[in-house]
């Protein structure tokens, strides 16, 4: 009997120490677990808040964006005589009205064929006998600048409407549309003179390529 009391402190202190090791290995496992997770819910927290923040800025950027309007003088329509048969020369002023730059700017093609493109649509519908006589003079345009560029046809007058695409200088795509009527004077000299409808209007850009998920790549690379 004295033997067994004996060993029952000695049991008694192993079985703490047991306890001992395994709560404390359990105890050990929870703080890194707990600290793995904290860790994780941070990054994510500051990858949210830098999304925000670029949806922000660009959200404050959307009463910057270029925005081209149509200035049409009846002086830049131009009469080519060529016997029996005018050509008309329409010169197109466009002026970059909005309160930021618009860069690589290009004139829409309405078909699919590069190998005869139709950039113009009359009455709604593709015209081949529209096409472009001088192409845009610059690829950008700064507040307040004026794009030009012409067009050539034989018909004495038309419903056209044409598109641009061009990028801001954060990257975004943008396409806006243009209407214009034209035709000739109804005086004697109708078959010499001809003006620019006052129904000619400019319509507002639209967006058609954001480029904020390249601001999310490059923030999240840098977390």
């Amino acid at each position: 009997m004295n033997d067994v009391l004996n060993v029952l402190p000695i049991i008694i202190s192993i079985g703490a120490l047991v306890v001992s090791y395994i709560t404390s290995k359990n105890e050990k496992q929870y703080y890194q677990k707990s600290y793995y997770f904290d860790k994780q819910k941070e990054i994510i927290r500051i990858k949210e808040k830098r999304i925000d923040d670029i949806i922000a800025r660009l959200n404050s950027r959307s009463s910057l964006i270029p925005f081209f309007n149509l200035a049409l003088n009846d002086k830049d329509i131009k009469v080519i005589k060529n016997g029996k048969e005018n050509k008309l020369i329409l010169n197109i002023n466009i002026i970059n009205i909005g309160k930021e730059t618009a860069a690589n700017i290009m004139i829409c093609p309405c078909n699919d064929n590069e190998d005869t493109n139709c950039y113009f649509k009359n009455n709604g519908r593709i015209d081949e006998n529209y096409a472009v006589y001088d192409y845009l003079d610059n690829y950008y345009a700064f507040p307040k600048q004026c794009v030009k560029f012409s067009i050539s046809t034989k018909l004495d007058r038309g419903n056209i409407s044409f598109k641009l695409r061009f990028t801001d200088l954060i990257g975004n795509v943008y396409e806006q549309e243009f209407y214009f009527i034209y035709g000739p004077l109804t005086d004697s000299e109708a078959n010499l003179n001809y003006n620019f409808s006052r129904e000619s209007y400019s319509n507002m850009p639209l967006l058609v390529e954001s480029n904020i998920k390249n601001f999310e790549d490059k923030y999240n690379e840098q977390v």
